[in-house]
Parts: structure tokens; C-alpha cells; sequence
């Protein structure tokens, strides 16, 4: 952020696709893990129903309340509650928010997080 204060363009993507980059590597050692990954976690949301509606929505609240817990259409609540590091949470989750607020930088355009 800080080489982007000082117009230092070069710098900040530099140091952004090195982010993004320990942010993957940091999701495929995790994904490895019997018990540090996204995947076990919506296994377990989902079992606990044998309806695919009812699956799905166990699948979106157990996503949720790693990430944001609130009324997703309102954009209240509080975010990063849960702030796991968990394989599959780290890619699609935190490396795309990163990504977006990188992007942003680039564009100076305001990011919101929370979408």
C-alpha cells in the first residue's frame, strides 16, 4: 500500500503478485491437511441433510460464517469473523479478495470487501 501512496506502481504489482502467490502456495500445503481444508468443513454442512436444497443452503451458511456473519443481502455484519486458513478458504476467498482490492489499486477505483 504504501508503494502505491508514492506512486511506486512497479513496486506495488510487484509486491501484489508476491502476495497472491504466498497466499496459493499457502492454500496447496493446506489442502493437504486432513483437517485444514474448506473441503471437510462443507462435507460436513452438507451431510446433515440427504434434501439438495437444504444441502445448498447448509453449504452457503457454513461458508458464511467463516467469512461474514450477517444478512448477506443487507451487506451488515461482521466481517472475516471466523478468519480460518484453511485450504480452499485461502483461494477462493482471501487470494480473491486480495486480487479484487489489488485490481482496484490499479484501476483507483474504490473496493468494497464485502461483495
Amino acid at each position: 500500500y504504501e508503494a502505491h501512496q508514492n506512486l511506486d506502481f512497479e513496486t506495488r504489482d510487484k509486491a501484489g503478485e508476491w502476495a497472491l502467490q504466498l497466499l496459493t502456495n499457502a492454500d496447496r500445503l493446506l489442502e493437504n491437511h486432513p483437517t485444514l481444508n474448506l473441503q471437510r468443513w462443507i462435507d460436513f454442512a452438507r451431510a446433515t441433510s440427504q434434501n439438495k436444497i437444504q444441502q445448498d443452503k447448509y453449504e452457503e451458511d457454513a461458508r458464511r460464517i467463516l467469512t461474514v456473519w450477517g444478512p448477506p443481502k443487507l451487506k451488515l455484519g461482521v466481517n472475516d469473523y471466523a478468519a480460518r486458513m484453511w485450504g480452499g478458504l485461502i483461494r477462493d476467498y482471501y487470494r480473491e479478495r486480495m486480487a479484487g482490492k489489488l485490481e482496484s489499486l490499479r484501476l483507483n477505483k474504490p473496493y468494497d470487501n464485502r461483495t
